[in-house]
């Protein structure tokens, strides 16, 4: 029987979450869970439900996703009660020193950067590599499904999304990105802060496409994808008046 192993992410993220997923399968019982799904409760609940978790299912180990996220800090994983803990991050040489005081928790450090583990290491901490080049491989066979079979169905988070050739064939057509756009007017982009589908370095070039524009990037805290909650409706509106009335 394989041992049992919790994954605990800041919030979904297909590409980078299914290859860690993956990699886990292979050699343990695996599960994990979103922490943007514990956004209503406070601290201690969260930790009580995820120790609540641990206990249900007999978890032994968990490995948390740290990177550049102060929720999953020292004081979080300190209170987290399995067997063996594992902090994961991405490639995180910037933070190095900041993420060394988390791994003080942690019984081992895997990182996508190797100049980080040299220096967890140094700093006597056991440190292995960590890859997700698996994410490429799975994009270069879903490429290849939607190039012969001309449709390929992304499951995500219990939605199913058609994608077909045609479409893709139809967006290298429509590349309005690849030049700058000399429109002399008003522009706001609202962008979701755990948008966990579209990067905020998006918005922020499509931005920079509008050399003649006004333009603005409205940073929405704790706002997802789809922005669609009262508040950030409301926000949106508000601005789609001001922009109308400077018509």
């Amino acid at each position: 029987m394989k041992n049992k192993v919790l994954i605990i992410f800041k919030y979904p993220h297909g590409y980078l979450n299914q290859p860690i997923i993956d990699k886990f399968s292979n050699y343990y019982d695996t599960e994990y869970i979103y922490l943007n799904d514990y956004k209503n409760k406070n601290f201690i609940g969260t930790i009580n439900d995820i120790n609540n978790l641990i206990k249900l299912k007999n978890i032994e180990i968990v490995v948390f996703d740290v990177d550049y996220f102060k929720f999953i800090n020292f004081f979080f994983i300190e209170k987290i009660n399995c067997k063996k803990k594992i902090l994961i991050t991405a490639d995180d040489f910037d933070f190095n020193e900041f993420h060394s005081v988390t791994a003080n928790t942690c019984n081992l450090v895997l990182s996508a950067c190797l100049l980080s583990v040299l220096k967890y290491k140094q700093k006597g901490y056991e440190a292995h590599y960590i890859s997700f080049d698996n994410a490429k491989i799975n994009k270069n066979k879903i490429k290849k499904i939607i190039m012969t079979k001309k449709i390929y169905h992304v499951k995500k988070n219990g939605w199913t999304y058609p994608i077909t050739k045609q479409l893709i064939l139809d967006g290298r057509k429509n590349r309005v990105l690849n030049n700058n756009i000399n429109l002399k007017i008003p522009i706001t982009l609202f962008h979701g802060l755990n948008d966990a589908v579209v990067p905020l370095s998006l918005s922020k070039k499509i931005l920079k496409k509008f050399k003649k524009a006004k333009k603005r990037l409205v940073r929405i805290k704790n706002g997802d994808h789809s922005l669609s909650r009262k508040k950030d409706l409301k926000n949106i509106c508000s601005e789609l008046k001001k922009m109308i009335s400077c018509m």
